[in-house]
């Protein structure tokens, strides 16, 4: 005889995704040899309260988002210093409900800590890697980091 085959909702305290951390390294021409400008490349970016930490999402428009890892380059706006650091993936059923039309949109969110980065001011640029062609897609975006000294 079978059992009770229901499925509860989890309370949202259970379904917490830990905060990843994420160490920013430096960036050279050589990191993605092939990456190439991308209008399709799309990115959300929310400073949290503790110093490094951000939320959002990352997407490419037109191709299966599963397919992509997340990544970031910091510049930083004084000394021209680059550091990239991948993002962790996290689900965003909002990103999933506004965009129906995309694939895997939903795999689109992150929520890092990054850390390694010198104080000052960074200008963000947006990567999606796509992790079956090796090809990296990026775009410049309106979004700055501050990092303070603690």
């Amino acid at each position: 005889q079978l059992g009770d085959l229901r499925v509860e909702p989890a309370l949202e305290e259970t379904l917490h995704i830990q905060r990843e951390v994420r160490v920013a390294k430096p960036w050279t021409e050589r990191t993605w040899k092939d990456a190439r400008r991308h209008e399709g490349v799309r990115m959300n970016l929310e400073e949290g309260t503790q110093k490094g930490a951000h939320k959002g999402y990352l997407l490419m428009l037109g191709d299966d988002n599963a397919c992509y890892e997340k990544r970031i380059i910091l510049t930083n706006v004084e000394t021209k210093a680059c550091y990239w650091c991948t993002l962790n993936n996290t689900i965003r059923d909002d990103v999933e409900q506004g965009m129906p039309d995309q694939v895997n949109v939903g795999l689109s969110g992150y929520d890092v800590l990054i850390v390694g980065l010198p104080a000052g001011e960074y200008e963000v640029k947006a990567v999606a890697h796509n992790k079956i062609s090796g090809v990296s897609y990026w775009k410049e975006t309106d979004y700055k980091v501050s990092i303070t000294e603690e």
